[in-house]
């Protein structure tokens, strides 16, 4: 049964050029457009097919976009064929790889001597989808010829990257580090990732243990942030990062504040940076935040002073997170009397002042979801608070 869930823009549009992406190898072989149909796969596409569906081994297996040509110019032995595309279903979704399955019905006519026949042939595909010199394309799909009008299936898969140039995860193994996880946001971030199908490993750095346990996560104790040289290798590998550490104003001295909120945040930029150059980066600010430095409040200029250190760090993708009023879902001591305040009015003061609150676990998974559903998207982005919400409101029927 579908789970009405949340997205972001970017995975709306991934999965609407999918759909396309079906809908075009249709289309292609409807128009005898046997090019335009190879065009659509990757150069090292992997094409299986299985006649039987009941027998375990492939009846053909092709290892090339080049292979598909003579599987499609078979179509021209028909007068006419029509492909319809029935429901799909996207199984994993990162930001440049996808699996899923599209069923289809394809009407063959054939003519001999006057004599025209029909053949109908159903087939479920299972398809890869990824990233190929920018654009969306194939890793690997069907050729519907020679399977029996009975229900057949076609399998596809792929074992290699798209090309050497390209760092593209496989789909079900992206990594993931979060940074204060013992924190509200930092928390929800991580049962987040934990519970998110994409992701295979969480790694937490932290100087308190989290108290928990699970099969994907690793748990890295670090005492000082002032030096992060010894990371590493626990950061080699990583897809993205969730940088949530950060202290309250007035629980210490301004030059603490600072040390916490500026250099803390960019020696671990720098050690990442080394070990994982094609990570993408999210990163909680603040409302406020100010680059210019010229803000008389010392949060707001220490998270703009942050903020732009960390743009000119060098990650292909910079994600910086401006909430307001975090609203803290699970009951908590509060650090101070202006948050305790706000919380006794919060129910007011979301009706009043909606753009100026956010969830904290609608914040964490915000963060989550745009450096997953981004990665490999090279750009930088500061949402506001206002932005934020409109990410955690799209709603989306499956997953």
């Amino acid at each position: 049964m579908s789970q009405h869930l949340t997205i972001s823009p970017i995975e709306a549009a991934d999965r609407l050029a999918i759909r396309e992406l079906v809908e075009a190898y249709a289309h292609c072989a409807d128009r005898r457009d046997a090019k335009g149909q190879m065009s659509l796969f990757t150069p090292d596409t992997h094409f299986v097919v299985y006649m039987n569906a009941k027998d375990p081994k492939p009846s053909q297996e092709l290892h090339s976009r080049e292979a598909l040509a003579p599987v499609f110019a078979d179509l021209n032995k028909y007068a006419a064929t029509m492909h319809f595309v029935g429901q799909s279903t996207i199984l994993t979704l990162t930001g440049d790889r996808a699996t899923g399955e599209a069923y289809t019905l394809a009407h063959h006519l054939t003519s001999d001597g006057g004599k025209r026949t029909a053949d109908d042939r159903r087939a479920t595909l299972l398809r890869q989808v990824c990233k190929d010199r920018g654009r969306l394309a194939v890793c690997g799909a069907s050729a519907l010829r020679g399977l029996a009008g009975g229900a057949s299936s076609v399998m596809t898969e792929i074992r290699n990257p798209v090309g050497p140039s390209m760092n593209i995860p496989t789909a079900g193994q992206k990594h993931v580090v979060i940074v204060g996880a013992t924190g509200m946001v930092g928390g929800y971030a991580l049962r987040s990732a934990l519970e998110n199908p994409v992701i295979a490993r969480v790694t937490t750095i932290g100087r308190r243990k989290l108290g928990i346990s699970h099969a994907k996560l690793k748990e890295v104790l670090h005492q000082d942030f002032a030096d992060c040289s010894a990371l590493a290798e626990t950061l080699v590998g990583q897809g993205a990062a969730i940088f949530c550490l950060g202290t309250y104003t007035g629980s210490v001295p301004e030059a603490e504040l600072r040390t916490i909120t500026v250099d803390y945040t960019i020696e671990f930029a720098r050690v990442l940076r080394l070990s994982s150059p094609d990570a993408a980066f999210s990163f909680l600010s603040g409302n406020g935040a100010d680059p210019t430095g010229r803000s008389r409040l010392a949060f707001a200029r220490y998270k703009g002073e942050a903020e732009k250190a960390l743009l000119a760090v060098g990650f292909p993708s910079v994600y910086i997170f401006r909430p307001a009023y975090i609203y803290p879902v699970d009951p908590r001591k509060e650090p101070n009397f202006s948050y305790r305040l706000l919380r006794a009015i919060y129910p007011f003061f979301r009706v009043v002042f909606p753009n100026q609150m956010i969830r904290a676990d609608d914040l964490a998974r915000a963060m989550l979801d745009v450096v997953v559903r981004g990665a490999g998207k090279s750009r930088s982005l500061v949402l506001e608070n206002r932005d934020i919400r409109a990410m955690v409101s799209l709603p989306i029927v499956s997953r």
